[in-house]
């Protein structure tokens, strides 16, 4: 693309969407929009790498603190996607995401579009484990999801034979935080994701609560646009519970772990990364 013709279109995906929207074009988008003056009052990438609340969803290697991360970027149909463990945690082929049905590649090297019929990732029983703790995190990043189906669930936690798990599914007509063992899980959230548009979706525990929900991407507070706290999450896009979720001493077993969609919940979607740390990732007191 000649100079001219990229330095009009940053400008007009600047003035559309922000920088969070020259962030998900990358690191190269950001820096180069910045060289034009687009976007002179915001701050350049900041200190890379750096923790999760001052990311700026710049790549897989930059969010310092995290205990697995990984995108699903890989533009070969049905290859398996390589993750990052910048905290050192896990290692090998731990850090691999593994795909089923011939998922797509990534048309941009930003996501991998889910058919809803039978494309799935899932990582190994190690990676899963991260979150055996009294405290967790799994975040991840989706676009134009299928919110309509009954029972698709986008992300889940689970064990072999499913007496422990905790996930999002569509049930009556909302998106309800199920946890296995107590059913539903608080209230639900008043509104569903939308079916179009890019959101960042969450659960989390911090020992005392488990809550969940999900923002526009790029309406969170942290620099890359991504939700650092409670307040992030409008009110209607958000649910709490006074429920410890200890998943310590459990095991999340390596069929049945971490699915960015499972059978015979598989979900229509493009799914843009996917991040497992045992500590909580956001405030929950701002």
């Amino acid at each position: 693309m000649r100079d001219i013709d990229r330095r009009a279109f940053l400008k007009k995906v600047f003035q559309i969407g922000g920088i969070a929207a020259l962030h998900r074009l990358g690191t190269g988008a950001v820096r180069d929009a910045m060289a034009w003056g687009i976007g002179p009052a915001v701050p350049a990438m900041g200190p890379s790498p750096g923790p999760y609340a001052s990311w700026y969803q710049d790549g897989q290697d930059t969010c310092a603190d995290v205990d697995f991360i990984i995108y699903n970027d890989n533009p070969a149909a049905g290859g398996n996607d390589a993750g990052a463990s910048p905290t050192g945690k896990i290692s090998g082929a731990d850090l691999v995401g593994t795909q089923g049905g011939n998922l797509p590649g990534s048309p941009d090297g930003l996501y991998r579009p889910y058919d809803g019929l039978d494309d799935e990732m899932f990582m190994t029983t190690t990676c899963c484990n991260i979150c055996v703790n009294d405290k967790w995190s799994i975040m991840w990043k989706c676009g134009d999801m299928a919110t309509t189906v009954v029972a698709v669930q986008p992300v889940i936690l689970v064990d072999a034979i499913g007496n422990d798990a905790i996930f999002f599914q569509r049930d009556d007509n909302k998106f309800w935080v199920f946890l296995a063992g107590a059913s539903k899980l608080g209230a639900a959230p008043a509104t569903v994701p939308p079916s179009s548009g890019i959101i960042i979706m969450g659960l989390w525990c911090d020992g005392t609560y488990v809550r969940g929900g999900w923002v526009a991407d790029g309406d969170g507070s942290g620099p890359g646009g991504q939700p650092i706290k409670w307040s992030d999450f409008p009110a209607a896009q958000r649910v709490s519970a006074t429920n410890a979720c200890d998943f310590t001493g459990k095991t999340f077993d390596s069929n049945m772990n971490i699915l960015m969609t499972r059978q015979p919940h598989y979900i229509a979607w493009n799914f843009y990364w996917l991040i497992l740390h045992s500590a909580c990732l956001i405030d929950n007191n701002a």
